[in-house]
């Protein structure tokens, strides 16, 4: 262990990460279209581990820009999840993170209540 920095590095707004309230959407990007490669290039053994994880990537992403949206900047999200669309049309969970940033988070939240109650509804009455 060193008692002194080894690196430093500075990000800006003009870095090629882009604008700090953009910046995890880049790097969502990259990592998204490095699962997708992979997912092509690994062993048939390997590939349903990796496709989990690329669905899996995908709903994190989705949520983070669905909260991004209600928190600061609506704007930036919207942009990314309709990339983020385009490339897993059928994912319902990019879907519905879209539509809800154009949703108030207090109807959002009511609706997931209300999901909520009818799931432990149903799972009492299937006993």
């Amino acid at each position: 262990m060193h008692r002194h920095s080894l690196v430093s590095y500075r990000m800006h707004d003009g870095s090629r990460s882009g604008q700090q309230s953009e910046r995890q959407f880049v790097w969502a990007v990259w990592d998204l279209r490095l699962l997708a490669r992979h997912e092509g290039l690994c062993s048939p053994d390997d590939r349903a581990f990796v496709s989990r994880a690329r669905r899996q990537a995908i709903r994190d992403y989705a949520y983070a820009a669905y909260c991004h949206a209600h928190r600061s900047d609506a704007k930036a999200a919207r942009r990314f999840l309709w990339w983020l669309f385009r490339q897993a049309p059928a994912n319902l969970a990019v879907a519905v993170a879209l539509l809800g940033t154009w949703i108030p988070g207090v109807a959002v939240k009511l609706a997931l209540a209300t999901a909520r109650a009818a799931r432990r509804g149903s799972r009492v009455r299937g006993r």
